[in-house]
């Protein structure tokens, strides 16, 4: 899996990881990517937004039991 920006958004509304930086330290979080006639929106439900700058999104690993 890679990285992706968030100018190039999943094509449907659902969870993902995102790329963050909180006040400046860098981490991932699982968020959630809505779609949008007017674009994506990705937020994260941790920190609410707060002092947070979501950079990158990746569309979450399957779970090792699912085949």
């Amino acid at each position: 899996m890679e990285w992706r920006l968030l100018n190039d958004p999943p094509e449907q509304n659902g969870y993902v990881l995102l790329a963050i930086t909180h006040h400046n330290i860098p981490m991932v979080l699982e968020g959630f990517c809505k779609i949008r006639e007017d674009g994506a929106r990705f937020t994260e439900q941790t920190y609410n937004g707060n002092g947070v700058a979501i950079t990158h999104w990746m569309p979450l690993p399957k779970h090792p039991y699912i085949k």
